[in-house]
C-alpha cells in the first residue's frame, strides 16, 4: 500500500490550533537533518520532479544532528508506488550508483539543513521542519553559495487514504506540492 506524504506551508499558522486539532503527542526528540542532493549535470532529476514525470528518482546523502555517520538515500516515485532505499555502507556516490544501477553520472548540487520534530497523531505521523538553510555546492562538496527557506513546514504520512479529506478539513489547510530540494535549485539554478 503506497503512504500518503501530505505537505502544509504552516508557516502563517498558529501552532497551537494545529497541536489541538491533530492532537500532536511528541513521538522522537528533535534533531537536525543535514541532507546533500545528487543530480545530473543538467538537473534531470529536477526537471522530472517539476514536471510530474514518472518514473523518477531523487538521491541524498542525509546526516543527523552532528554525526559525520551518513546515510546515501534512494527515492523513486512511479505511478503505483513511491519507495525509499537507505544504505549505510556505502562510502561515495559513484559506489552507491553502481550498487543500484543508477545509470547517470551525479554531481553534489545543493546542502539542505533543517530542524526537525516528531509527533504521532489521529491521522498518522507529523513531522514539522523549520529553519531550513539551503547552500549550493561545488564539485567536492563545499558551499559556494548560502540562502534560507522561509517556510514552516508540516508534513503527514499515512496509509489511509480516506483520512486524508477528514484531516483537511480538520486543520483548516490546503495541502501543497513542498520539495525542499526543488525550492533549492529553484534558487540557485534556475
Amino acid at each position: 500500500m503506497e503512504r500518503l506524504e501530505i505537505k502544509f506551508d504552516i508557516s502563517e499558522k498558529g501552532f497551537l490550533d494545529i497541536y489541538k486539532n491533530l492532537s500532536l503527542k511528541k513521538s522522537y526528540p528533535e534533531r537536525t537533518i543535514t541532507s546533500i542532493y545528487y543530480d545530473t549535470i543538467d538537473l534531470r532529476y529536477f526537471y522530472d520532479s517539476e514536471e510530474g514525470i514518472c518514473p523518477r528518482i531523487k538521491v541524498r546523502k542525509r546526516f543527523y544532528n552532528k554525526s559525520k555517520d551518513y546515510i546515501f538515500e534512494l527515492k523513486k516515485n512511479d505511478f503505483f508506488n513511491r519507495s525509499k532505499i537507505s544504505d549505510n555502507s556505502i562510502q561515495d556516490i559513484n559506489s552507491f550508483r553502481k550498487k543500484y544501477a543508477i545509470k547517470n553520472f551525479l554531481y553534489p548540487k545543493v546542502k539542505i539543513i533543517y530542524k526537525r520534530k516528531y509527533y504521532d497523531s489521529l491521522f498518522g505521523r507529523v513531522t514539522i521542519d523549520s529553519n531550513i538553510f539551503f547552500y549550493r555546492l561545488d564539485m567536492n562538496e563545499n558551499c559556494i553559495q548560502q540562502s534560507n527557506l522561509k517556510k514552516t513546514i508540516l508534513e503527514v504520512k499515512n496509509l489511509n487514504v480516506k483520512n486524508k479529506i477528514f484531516m483537511l478539513n480538520k486543520v483548516n489547510l490546503n495541502d501543497e506540492r513542498i520539495s525542499k530540494y526543488c525550492e533549492a535549485i529553484l534558487k540557485f539554478y534556475v
